[in-house]
């Protein structure tokens, strides 16, 4: 089996189009699919739901194949896992910036955009909104994350605060 690994997550949601760039919008929220493909050939598929506001934060709920919910706030990320049982909360000391990632953006043709965020590739194809964003994790694998539906109304303020059980394991990152 090749390197597939299956936490590859561009917290990523994007609407707009203002000259060469894309920007974020004040709220956004979408169904997608995430296929990470290994360099042999092996595909990992996930699905789930995507919530984003502004001053918020950004909410990824994956149901399938497992369940998994990740916050990204700030500065902190923060990884509640329910079959294990375990939450993971670390502060993004790199990592990718939205406003930077956007800011960088360029249009290669009609709805096809690219950027360059600390030495890894962004592809973007966006219509009247965000469609897909391919790039290559850390370790070669190929991450598709394709967006559909999507609300354009304010997802609930409780979508951003981490709800997790009291007894479950807490790991620290630093």
């Amino acid at each position: 089996m090749g390197k597939i690994v299956g936490r590859g997550v561009l917290g990523v949601t994007l609407t707009g189009v203002v000259g060469w760039a894309l920007q974020l919008p004040p709220y956004f929220s979408a169904k997608f699919t995430q296929i990470v493909k290994g360099e042999e050939g092996e595909n990992l598929q996930y699905r789930g739901e995507v919530y984003y506001q502004r001053g918020e934060g950004l909410y990824w709920h994956y149901t399938s194949p497992v369940e998994k919910k990740i916050w990204i706030i700030q500065n902190r990320i923060v990884i509640y896992e329910p079959d294990i049982e375990q939450v993971t909360i670390s502060t993004r000391r790199r990592g990718l910036n939205l406003e930077r990632l956007l800011k960088g953006a360029r249009e290669l043709s009609r709805g096809h955009y690219t950027t360059e965020v600390e030495g890894r590739e962004y592809n973007f194809t966006y219509s009247d909104r965000l469609e897909e964003i391919k790039y290559r994790d850390r370790i070669g694998n190929l991450v598709v994350i394709k967006f559909s539906g999507g609300g354009r109304t304010p997802p609930p303020h409780s979508l951003f605060t981490p709800t997790y059980p009291a007894d479950v394991e807490i790991i620290y990152h630093q």
